[in-house]
């Protein structure tokens, strides 16, 4: 099982490299709200409850205050006006990100985590593959919504586009 780390609020856990990743701007709560949330998925040796078929970590987490933003990361304009204009005048305060192991396929932990974070708070979900494009509902999540062919956290659809594109 993954150990998460709580300092200042923050879960927070060395990240390997290759991952994918998927996150969540939620509109409304408090990082301490939605910790408490994230923390009703540890198991009762203390790990993290989004694990893989071989109990390996499937997810790596951070929650920020959306307001103060990721440390050490310099705010970037061109970002923030695209998921502006992604969730229209919502004003999120937690920013929530999961890294998503290489080493395992995650796609029933990042719905776990999509259904577990925006059936407690509001807010929308964004993956790498559609970046700040599209803001994901839980309603488009759960029913696997395709928006241009592909729907949340489709790494292989894009894969196979990307293959597609390629002479």
């Amino acid at each position: 099982m993954a150990t998460v780390c709580v300092q200042n609020a923050v879960w927070s856990v060395n990240v390997p490299a290759k991952m994918r990743s998927v996150w969540f701007v939620l509109i409304g709560p408090t990082v301490e709200e939605v910790n408490a949330v994230l923390r009703t998925q540890h198991d009762e040796g203390g790990g993290y409850g989004f694990v893989g078929p071989s109990a390996a970590p499937a997810l790596y987490m951070s929650v920020y205050d959306y307001a103060v933003g990721i440390p050490g990361d310099a705010p970037d304009e061109e970002e923030a006006r695209a998921q502006r204009a992604a969730i229209g005048s919502a004003t999120p305060t937690v920013l929530v990100m999961a890294d998503v192991s290489g080493r395992v396929p995650g796609d029933e932990q990042v719905k776990g985590l999509a259904e577990l974070l925006l059936s407690a708070f509001n807010g929308f979900g964004f993956d790498d593959y559609f970046s700040y494009d599209h803001a994901w509902t839980l309603a488009e999540i759960r029913n696997d919504a395709r928006v241009d062919g592909l729907h949340f956290f489709d790494y292989e659809g894009s894969y196979e586009r990307y293959k597609a594109s390629k002479p």
